[in-house]
């Protein structure tokens, strides 16, 4: 069973990461360096964690939402880029999308 998602930051300088293994729930801290123009990868398990999907959602300076590209291009591996042009600190988080007991899906 995997236990964590693993970011690889190509975007910016790592500062934290979180892992909730009973809720799938990820959070990433790190310093934004707009003139990386590679993205960073994001290794998720989508069989154990987000068999229904998944919503990615990006912080600028813990208070400005900030766009994110996304692109699977390998299975388990989510290419990210971010819509930000300033050098700061970013939270990237990654949650799943739930289905609800009616069968709809929720995120």
């Amino acid at each position: 069973r995997s236990h964590s998602n693993l970011h690889i930051v190509d975007q910016g300088i790592p500062k934290e990461v979180r892992f909730d293994v009973h809720t799938g729930d990820f959070a990433s801290w790190f310093t934004h360096d707009p003139e990386i123009k590679k993205p960073s990868v994001l290794y998720y398990h989508e069989k154990e964690f987000y068999p229904n999907g998944f919503k990615v959602t990006a912080l600028f300076q813990n208070e400005t939402p900030v766009r994110v590209h996304t692109e699977v291009k390998e299975k388990n591996y989510l290419s990210l880029t971010l819509d930000n042009k300033e050098r700061g600190e970013m939270m990237l988080c990654m949650t799943p999308t739930l289905q609800s007991a009616d069968g709809f899906f929720e995120s």
